[in-house]
């Protein structure tokens, strides 16, 4: 089909649609006018027309997203900050922002944020995208708490950790609910075929020796023959995989010595009841 008769379909399902929803409010009108009309046929009214209403809304939030993403497609987002520990460039939240919230306004946008924790040192980020009409899109992105360096040190207290980890997840979020890409490269990366320095070496091998990793299989699944051959735009892939795997088996450890050490305290308490009956026992004796 054709952009001109694509266009004629959309505009003619717009308008149907808006026909649908006059013609609705009219009925309504009419019902709630007349007394023999009960209220159960009424609230049916009602419900129908909220639901052709909902459709409204939900056409008009599609018409000002498509425009809205052909505009989006001709911004040009500079990546205006630096990783001093992974040597890339970002865009941060105020750049993106700086260039969409204009356009969000402007076709009838706005953005919010909502913040949860699904468990220990994650933290959810969703970002809403709400229309003027009420219809509304919710993205939601996982992270890790950024509270650690590139080494897995731990470098920031908790309250500046948890707000960088907002701050990155808002700006995940939005760039996954408009589509935006960043310039300065394609891939999103500076350092696609930089490979890892001495300590991302180190780093990975020393949480692989702590997981008792079996480097073969890692490597494969890193798509490399050997650690060194991993490259700076995957080593947070490996690192976090790594991480995950040293968490797994610190909370099967923590399990297990919980369970040995109720396991211990039923014992010690069958020892002191049959200690106790013992005693009884003899106490009868006497």
């Amino acid at each position: 089909m054709t952009d001109t008769k694509q266009q004629a379909v959309t505009t003619l399902t717009e308008n149907k649609t808006e026909q649908n929803v006059q013609s609705m409010t009219s009925v309504i009108e009419v019902a709630i006018a007349n007394p023999e009309v009960d209220v159960e046929k009424i609230n049916a009214l009602i419900t129908a027309n909220e639901r052709v209403l909902d459709r409204q809304a939900e056409i008009d939030y599609n018409k000002s997203m498509a425009a809205l993403r052909r505009e989006l497609a001709q911004v040009t987002i500079v990546k205006n900050k630096q990783n001093g520990q992974t040597s890339s460039r970002y865009a941060d939240l105020e750049a993106i922002k700086k260039a969409v919230d204009p356009l969000l306004a402007k076709h009838g946008f706005f953005e919010r944020y909502e913040n949860d924790y699904p468990e220990k040192d994650l933290i959810g980020t969703t970002c809403e995208i709400v229309h003027e009409s009420g219809h509304s899109k919710r993205n939601r992105v996982q992270i890790h708490f950024d509270n650690a360096g590139i080494k897995g040190s731990i470098n920031k207290t908790k309250p500046h950790a948890a707000a960088s980890s907002m701050t990155y997840g808002e700006r995940l979020a939005l760039c996954k609910a408009l589509g935006i890409k960043t310039s300065d490269d394609d891939d999103g990366n500076q350092f696609i075929d930089y490979e890892l320095d001495d300590d991302q070496l180190a780093s990975l091998q020393s949480l692989i020796d702590e997981t008792d990793a079996d480097i073969a299989q890692f490597c494969e699944f890193m798509g490399v023959a050997a650690i060194k051959q991993i490259k700076q735009k995957n080593y947070l892939k490996a690192a976090n995989m790594l991480r995950a795997k040293k968490k797994r088996i610190e909370d099967q450890r923590a399990r297990m010595a919980a369970e040995a050490e109720t396991a211990k305290a039923k014992v010690e308490n069958s020892q002191q009841e049959a200690s106790d009956d013992e005693t009884a026992k003899e106490g009868e004796l006497i």
